[in-house]
């Protein structure tokens, strides 16, 4: 859960596996893999949806700024403008894409976390978006 914290609740920890235990290190990593997992299926509807050639669609995926851009892409494929698509399908489009953005706030906030120790075990420091760490949003991890 990523909420606002009156102060920080302790300094770095100076190992993470001392600061986190193992199923939290597990739940960790299986965030991650899950991310990738989606995200390599986001670039393939976007090769598939674009008709790009196989040969350059690793490097035209690549150079699309991060997930909020694919997203962007991928419904505007979805729009009027593309015929292929029923009106409820391009909602379902749209209601999915929406998903993925909350599932990348979620995966944001355990993949940029850092692990603090003394005084507040379970609760780590994470990003507070667009990449900037704020000291401000913590993600309290359940052992």
């Amino acid at each position: 859960m990523k909420r606002p914290l009156s102060k920080r609740p302790g300094t770095p920890a100076d190992s993470v596996r001392d600061a986190l235990t193992r199923s939290q290190l597990t739940e960790v990593g299986a965030v991650v893999i899950a991310w990738n997992h989606l995200e390599f299926n986001i670039d393939n509807i976007i090769e598939y949806g674009l008709s790009l050639p196989e040969f350059i669609a690793d490097d035209v995926i690549g150079r699309i700024h991060g997930m909020d851009g694919k997203i962007a892409i991928i419904r505007l494929m979805a729009t009027d403008v593309c015929l292929v698509f029923s009106a409820s399908m391009r909602k379902r489009i749209d209601s999915t894409m929406s998903a993925v953005g909350e599932c990348k706030n979620a995966r944001d906030a355990v993949a940029h976390a850092r692990a603090m120790s003394h005084g507040a075990p379970h609760i780590t420091q994470t990003s507070g978006g667009r990449g900037k760490m704020c000291s401000s949003y913590f993600l309290r991890l359940t052992p």
